[in-house]
């Protein structure tokens, strides 16, 4: 049987262009242009279809691990990542709506009294994209410094055969409903006014709450023989997340209080 010489796939007798990419058999009486427009179409379609069936099998994983956390199939490397990404997207917007508001007033209030003071004029405090950015990295480190300790963790002391992905897609599993909330969390945050703080902080609970069982869970939980007892394992990789986290934290407190306070010492 004749082969197509573009993708060496089997060719039908009388056929013109290869069934698999769309590449002429010689004689045919197609020019290059059309050619090439077959190609981009067999290949524009391959990468549609092959982006819808990623979808639905992420929504269906997502699903799944909505309704029964504990017994998703993670065979797919890359859902977690996808669900963190969305995670941190949402944190960052969530926390852009809070902070933003009084940012915008420390703006503003900083514009009029440079009216007097000149040399405030370029004491610019973030606000819009910026400000979106600077948050989303906070909130990626963040991230990163629980899962990159989370997995460290694991693998040396629990399971020396998980990897990355498995780390993600099993702590992404276990708190995949995290997202849920955030999404209710920023509707709340677009259409409240300030007086509903007590929701806010309820809201918190719940986020904190969800992502402190799935961190733990995504420790404890395996079939792998520790050397150390699992629940020490979980309460070590907590302790130094939140340190390194603190740490991090600090330094990046002081660099914003001594900016700043340099603001107040050109007023006086």
């Amino acid at each position: 049987m004749e082969k197509c010489k573009n993708c060496g796939a089997d060719l039908q007798p009388g056929v013109k262009f290869c069934g698999k990419c769309g590449a002429p058999v010689d004689g045919s009486i197609e020019n290059n242009s059309t050619t090439a427009s077959r190609l981009n179409k067999a290949n524009n379609s391959e990468t549609i279809a092959s982006i819808k069936s990623h979808s639905l099998n992420y929504f269906s994983w997502y699903k799944k691990s909505i309704s029964k956390p504990s017994e998703v199939d993670n065979s797919n490397k890359y859902f977690g990542v996808v669900s963190i990404v969305i995670s941190v997207l949402l944190a960052s917007f969530a926390f852009y709506s809070i902070i933003g508001k009084v940012f915008a007033g420390a703006e503003s209030a900083i514009n009029e009294v440079s009216r007097y003071y000149p040399n405030l004029s370029n004491a610019g405090v973030p606000t819009g994209f910026k400000l979106y950015f600077q948050l989303f990295l906070m909130v990626l480190v963040y991230y990163a410094v629980f899962i990159l300790i989370g997995f460290v963790c694991k693998k040396y002391m629990i399971d020396k055969d998980t990897t990355i992905f498995n780390y993600t897609n099993q702590l992404g599993s276990y708190g995949n409903s995290i997202m849920i909330v955030q999404l209710l969390l920023v509707l709340f945050l677009l259409v409240s006014s300030t007086s509903s703080f007590i929701l806010l902080i309820v809201f918190m609970m719940i986020l904190s709450s969800i992502s402190a069982v799935a961190y733990i869970g995504s420790i404890v939980v395996t079939k792998a023989q520790a050397k150390l007892d699992k629940i020490y394992v979980a309460i070590i990789t907590l302790f130094a997340s939140n340190v390194v986290v603190s740490i991090i934290f600090m330094i990046t407190a002081r660099s914003m209080i001594l900016r700043y306070v340099e603001i107040i010492k050109n007023l006086l």
